[in-house]
Parts: C-alpha cells; structure tokens; sequence
C-alpha cells in the first residue's frame, strides 16, 4: 500500500511495510517486526531511515555515502553502496516488482524511494490527519476535533531518536514536532470554544509529557486552570514550570509566564499554610514543591529515563521524634527544619515534596542505585550525627522508579 495514497486502508494482498518512525523506529513486514535486532545491523537501518527521510529525491551514490559516513574515506563509494544495499534489500524481505524495481530502487545513477511499493508510515498518517483536521476546522468543529485527536496518537516523541543528531534528520524532526505541537494548540482552541476545558487539561497532560519545554503548552494549560478555578493547582504547576525551565535550560520565565503569574495571584484563593509551604524561594537548594507537581516530574523524569536508559530513584525519609509529648507546634517546627536540612543537603537537580505526615519524598534523576546510596549515606552521616539536635530519628527507602511498590528488604536505618 502506498501510503500517499489511503493512510487509513492497508491492502492485504502481497508484502508490504509497516514503518513507525514518531518516538520510536520501527520496521514491520506483513506484522512480523524486522527491527528487532537493530543493533546487529545498525549501520544498513541507518541506510534505510535515510532513504525513507529523503523519499521525495533521487540520490546519488557519493553523497549518500557522505552524509552517512563523513568520517570514513571509501575508495569506491559506489560499490560499498550497492553492497549495502543489497543487504537492506534482502533484510527488509520485500519482493522486487515485475518491473525489477523494489522499495529501494535505482536508475539513471541514483538511488530513490519507489513510491509505487506497498507501504506505510505513521509520518504520513499523521500529516494525512492533519490536513483533515485544519480542511473541517470550520465547517465541522467537532469532526475537527476527532480527527485533531486521532492524528496525535502518531506523534509518540521525535522523530527517528535513533539519528537525532544527525544533521540530515533535525529538519524533519522539526517538521514534524512543529506539527505536533502546531496541532495542540488548535484543538485547544476548538475545545476552548465548545467550553471543554477538562479535554484541553487532559490535551495538555499528555502534549507535555512528550515536549516538557514547551512554554506554549504550559500557558494553555495555566489559563485552562484559571478558567476553571483550580487556581491552587494553577501556582503548583507555574512553580514546577519555572524551575524546570531554570534547571533544565538555564532561563528565567519569560514575559508571558509573569503575566500569567500576576493573574494567578490576583485569583489566588490559597491560605497562608500553601503559601509557606509551596511558595518559598530556595536558591541554590533541591526544588520543593507540591505533592502533584512532584508526580508530574516523576512522570516526566520517567519517560526522559526510558528514552536515555538511565535509572531515576526516589527516596522516603519518615521521621519521628526522639521525645514523647511534644505539641503540634514543636512538631511542626521540626519538621519544617527537617524539609530545610533535606533542601540544603540534596542536589539541585533533584526534587522534594512532603508525601504524607512525616514524610517526605525525594527524587533522585539519572543515578545508579549505588550513587544514590552514597548519597544518602553522606546525608544521613550528617544527620545522624547532629540527632539530639534535631530531636527524632529518620528512616530511608531507596525505590527504582521503575517498581511500584517498596519491597520491606530496601528499607534500612541509617542510625548508630
């Protein structure tokens, strides 16, 4: 199947491609995955993503093999190109046509796509379901709508990760992220004049999952909340916004997040316990924040860990106090001196919020389980040696990210 031709059909005569390149690369031939083993054959993949991101040109031999391999000074280009491609030929297992011609074809010295061969890619899909969406955007809003939310399912992430710094793959990747986002904000803009505000908080959840640095998403979604009162919800998510923005890139918020911030706080509801405890400026230390604002950072953290194969862990450190009677208010002051001792003695780039009554979680981004437990070791060395000082005792558990629950054998007691 051609996928220029019907995204939404797919023929079942014959062979014919299955190509996801949105988040993830993967080649499937009649459902059987041919890009299981990537790695093995990395280099006739890198071939294939190539000819699949340049399928509107014809190719010649001597700049293929530039682009793909600068490094490297082949004598005969043209013929370590045929032998790879050969290879990719026979890997992708695509019957060659009665014209002699397969999805890889040559003529008159180039290589090219042959837009005649049975496939389809989500790229296409995607913009397919695009164009739809905008043609229908007056006429139908509500069909818009549906065909906006379909055509999202595609964008799963960048395109190609595998050759992200590639310089061949960054205008396509920017293509289509532009798309994506661009596709955003007009469902947003259609759910806003339907007055379905929770659709757009839901549009939005999942958008910034998978572009955490897009301010625009963030302003949709802070306006959103105002609309809908949530002005509490509204400061937790402008404070994680900030500080990701600062930690993350370095910058401090631009002229429309301080807009946004002046019309959270002339809507702001919040009593005086939220604004000590969520609202402080803590220079220098780990970022505080909001019981949801943490879950939202985990959630990002998570997915930023899986794309780049590192290992994210969160720490529980439950205190109690060393003597009995104490009133709320002493209690309250030691906990409050608890959160400034773990703000100060925690990294910068790591996160803490207060879970439950004398609790507090802390997330520890891209660290090994071994980095974390020296950290917190040194940390609770400190402690443990100023204990009377502090009057209670604090129990750790170290928890992969990646399991959901606290297995009782983590747990240990970093006391003498």
């Amino acid at each position: 199947m051609r996928s220029n031709e019907n995204p939404n059909e797919c023929s079942n005569v014959g062979s014919y491609l299955e190509i996801e390149t949105l988040g993830r690369f993967v080649v499937k031939n009649n459902q059987k995955t041919l890009t299981t083993e990537v790695r093995s054959s990395k280099k006739i993949w890198t071939l294939f993503m190539y000819f699949l991101t340049n399928r509107q040109k014809s190719l010649l031999p001597e700049v293929i093999v530039n682009q793909l391999w600068p490094e490297s000074n082949y004598e005969n280009p043209r013929g370590l190109l045929r032998t790879q491609v050969h290879r990719l030929r026979k890997l992708i297992d695509i019957p060659i046509e009665e014209n002699g011609r397969s999805i890889i074809s040559y003529h008159n010295g180039a290589y090219y796509w042959n837009p005649d061969g049975q496939y389809k890619i989500d790229t296409d899909l995607f913009e397919t379901l695009s164009a739809d969406a905008v043609s229908m955007s007056e006429s139908d809003p509500k069909a818009a709508v549906e065909l906006y939310m379909q055509s999202l399912e595609y964008y799963q992430g960048d395109y190609l990760p595998e050759c992200a710094g590639e310089d061949w793959v960054i205008p396509a990747k920017v293509h289509y992220r532009r798309l994506f986002i661009t596709n955003v904000m007009k469902i947003c803009g259609l759910l806003s004049n339907m007055q379905q505000y929770n659709k757009i908080l839901d549009v939005c959840d999942k958008a910034m999952l998978l572009e955490p640095s897009e301010e625009s998403l963030h302003l949709i979604y802070l306006e959103t909340l105002l609309k809908t009162e949530q002005t509490s919800e509204a400061l937790h998510h402008y404070q994680y916004v900030t500080s990701l923005q600062y930690r993350e890139l370095g910058i401090v918020p631009s002229s429309s997040m301080k807009k946004i911030y002046q019309q959270i706080l002339h809507h702001q509801t919040a009593g005086p316990v939220l604004s000590k405890m969520y609202d402080e400026k803590t220079t220098g230390t780990a970022f505080y924040c909001h019981p949801t604002v943490f879950e939202s950072i985990c959630q990002l953290e998570k997915r930023k860990s899986e794309r780049n194969g590192t290992i994210n862990h969160i720490c529980i450190f439950t205190w109690k106090p060393t003597l009995s009677g104490l009133t709320m208010t002493e209690l309250e002051k030691s906990e409050i001196r608890l959160k400034h001792y773990l703000l100060h003695h925690l990294r910068r780039s790591d996160a803490l919020t207060r879970w439950s009554n004398r609790c507090f979680a802390a997330l520890f981004p891209a660290t090994t389980l071994t980095q974390t437990e020296r950290m917190v070791g040194r940390l609770m060395g400190h402690f443990n040696k100023n204990m009377k000082e502090f009057g209670m005792e604090m129990t750790v558990t170290i928890q992969d990210q990646s399991v959901e629950y606290v297995d009782e054998k983590d747990e240990f007691l970093l006391l003498d």
